[in-house]
């Protein structure tokens, strides 16, 4: 192999370990986050309703879709997620970013673009296990 064709091949393997890495985010990006989110926020949620957000695992283009039920407000408009320099966006139709998200793959928060109100969003497993154990707890406290 002359020097041009050890340059070439290179190159190649290089792009090819990139796209196999960038591959490999995604793919833990998805498991980590995937699963029914929940807020219960008012700003968010329909009267009388929780709203719930399925973060779906498998990518559609860009972005990961989302299922919603309950929502209201801005956040009735999300259709997807994606993460841009780690953190989570939920955006609309056309990758419009509607809200910002840190936290990990239990709890998350941040603002929304429109109204600027605080979003906080639980993973639904956790958060009902939470409220369960807290209804669970019969004692009170009598203090000075």
């Amino acid at each position: 192999m002359n020097r041009v064709s050890v340059a070439i091949t290179s190159i190649l393997l290089t792009l090819q370990v990139s796209a196999v890495h960038a591959a490999t985010e995604d793919d833990q990006y998805g498991k980590a986050f995937a699963g029914s989110w929940i807020t219960y926020s008012s700003d968010f949620s329909e009267i009388g309703k929780k709203c719930i957000l399925k973060f779906l695992p498998e990518k559609t283009g860009e972005v990961y879709p989302i299922e919603t039920s309950g929502c209201g407000g801005s956040i009735m408009a999300v259709n997807g997620w994606m993460v841009i320099d780690g953190q989570l966006r939920l955006v609309t139709q056309g990758n419009k970013i509607i809200a910002t998200l840190g936290g990990n793959q239990f709890r998350m928060s941040g603002v929304d673009e429109k109204s600027g109100n605080t979003f906080i969003i639980e993973k639904e497993q956790q958060a009902r296990a939470v409220a369960e154990a807290r209804n669970a707890i019969n004692c009170s406290y009598i203090g000075l």
